[in-house]
């Protein structure tokens, strides 16, 4: 699997489900920056790390995440979406040497819906 350096992450939450996790209404973020946190300290990953990176992400635009591979988010993200079944996750990656290294994913209910690239050119 590439290297994905930079990524776009997209949550949206269908109906009013998501408000169940979040205290307040617009939570949502912090809920499942929470979770990411747990799940990357449990797994002994570089929580500190990625987290800085992963809320920039998910707050809107790219944010660089230095060596992350597609497995990686793949293990991330399919977690979060078994633990927040309302939300659907989708990623935009682009690696660092290549450019045909272009990685679209889409996850809920801990599937991957939507599975577009890495390339091969």
């Amino acid at each position: 699997m590439p290297t994905m350096t930079k990524a776009e992450i997209a949550m949206i939450v269908e109906g009013e489900n998501m408000a169940q996790y979040a205290p307040e209404p617009g939570d949502e973020i912090e809920m499942v920056l929470k979770a990411a946190n747990r799940l990357l300290v449990s797994t002994d990953y570089a929580a500190k790390d990625v987290m800085e990176s992963l809320g920039q992400a998910m707050r809107g635009g790219w944010a660089d995440f230095g060596n992350m591979f597609a497995e990686d988010f793949e293990m991330l993200f399919t977690h979060l979406s078994k633990e927040f079944p309302d939300a659907v996750f989708r990623l935009r990656c682009a690696g660092s040497s290549e450019f045909g290294e272009i990685y679209l994913r889409e996850f809920k209910a801990g599937c991957i819906s939507i599975s577009i690239g890495p390339f091969d050119i």
